[in-house]
Parts: C-alpha cells; sequence; structure tokens
C-alpha cells in the first residue's frame, strides 16, 4: 500500500447567478504538495440538499493545480464502480456548508484505484462567488 497525506486548508466554492452547477475546491496554501480537489455538482445542482452520482453529474477529483510533474490525475468515475454523494445542508450568497462522501477514485491515466481516508469529507466555504 502506498499511503500518501494530502493536507488541503483553502476553499473556494462557486454557484453563479443562473447556473445549476456547484464547485468546491480545496487547495493547500503551504505549497507542500501540487494537488487540487474539485467537488462539484453539474448542470442539476439547485440549491441545498443531496446528490448522488447515481442520479447526477455529480464527481471529485484530485490533480495536478498547474500540471507540471505529470502526477495522475484521480476522479469518481460510476463506470467503474465509484461513487461520490455531495451533501449541501446550507447556501446563500456568502456561505455553504455540507460533505462530500466518497466510495473510491480512478486515475484517468493509469486506471490504478485509490480509497481516501476519511471518505467523508467536508464542504465549507465562508464566501460563495455567485
Amino acid at each position: 500500500s502506498d499511503d500518501r497525506v494530502l493536507d488541503f486548508d483553502l476553499p473556494s466554492c462557486t454557484n453563479y447567478r443562473g447556473s445549476n452547477s456547484f464547485r468546491m475546491f480545496w487547495r493547500e496554501s503551504g505549497d507542500a504538495h501540487t494537488y487540487v480537489m474539485t467537488i462539484e455538482v453539474m448542470s442539476t445542482f439547485d440549491g441545498a440538499g443531496t446528490y448522488p452520482s447515481t442520479e447526477h453529474t455529480t464527481r471529485v477529483k484530485l490533480q495536478e493545480e498547474a500540471p507540471a510533474t505529470g502526477a495522475p490525475t484521480y476522479w469518481t468515475d460510476l463506470s467503474l464502480g465509484d461513487g461520490a454523494t455531495v451533501t449541501v445542508d446550507y447556501i446563500d450568497e456568502d456561505i455553504a456548508w455540507g460533505e462530500v462522501s466518497i466510495t473510491m477514485m480512478h486515475s484517468i491515466d493509469s486506471g490504478s484505484q485509490i480509497s481516501i481516508s476519511p471518505a467523508t469529507l467536508p464542504i465549507w466555504c465562508d464566501n460563495v462567488e455567485i
């Protein structure tokens, strides 16, 4: 097993006016790694609620923010049995919170599978770009 710790401490959320999409980006402020985690509900987001990947275009991605090292990109791929459920408990123009649960993720480059621990991660933004 190849365990790696990725810490993220800079959350940002977007839910633009008139858009049916919600995105949250987690970045790391200290440059300890080059990854960004993206949590998204595309095309069907209509506010607070639960969005499972079995019913919505919901996915979680781990990728290099500015590809530089060739590190693999991972994402939840429903066709490979991965799943993600985004639950937004509250959202307005100022704040959003909730959680995302992830079963597994696959590399889009090699097909290798990874698990995330903890499997439930927070959604938290104290400023929502609208």
